[in-house]
């Protein structure tokens, strides 16, 4: 939990405490003084808070504008057939990239399960969405 969630929580707990007191018929009005207080103070700490945070991106050229992108580069390989391993028949096979043994089923797989390299063709990696 983040602390402008933690604020969050905080004052919406504060804000039902202060709806139950004031349903209460006797309410001291000491208990209601001092929850709207501290509502108060919850509320300047999240627009400290809020505003800090502001200022970070601002200062750091973040955008607000969208989901943030996955920069990681794509390593793209391919599954190498080995040949038979056992007198049973078993094929075999290596991931180009990082040179770990796949049994025939995982050769199945887009990625690689030992590196995440993509081993889909290059042009049928990232499609457009669009089409």
């Amino acid at each position: 939990m983040t602390t402008k969630e933690f604020l969050q929580w905080q004052i919406r707990r504060t804000e039902l405490a202060i709806r139950r007191a004031e349903r209460k018929p006797n309410a001291p009005a000491a208990e209601l003084r001092g929850l709207r207080e501290k509502l108060d103070h919850l509320q300047v700490a999240l627009e400290a808070v809020e505003e800090h945070w502001r200022r970070v991106h601002q200062e750091r050229g973040w955008s607000d504008n969208g989901p943030a992108a996955d920069v990681r580069p794509v390593v793209h390989g391919r599954f190498v057939h080995d040949g038979t391993r056992f007198a049973g028949g078993v094929d075999w096979w290596h991931c180009s990239n990082c040179g770990s043994l796949v049994s025939g089923v995982e050769t199945r797989f887009a990625f690689c399960p030992h590196c995440g390299a993509d081993m889909r063709p290059k042009n049928e990696g990232m499609k457009n969405e669009d089409n």
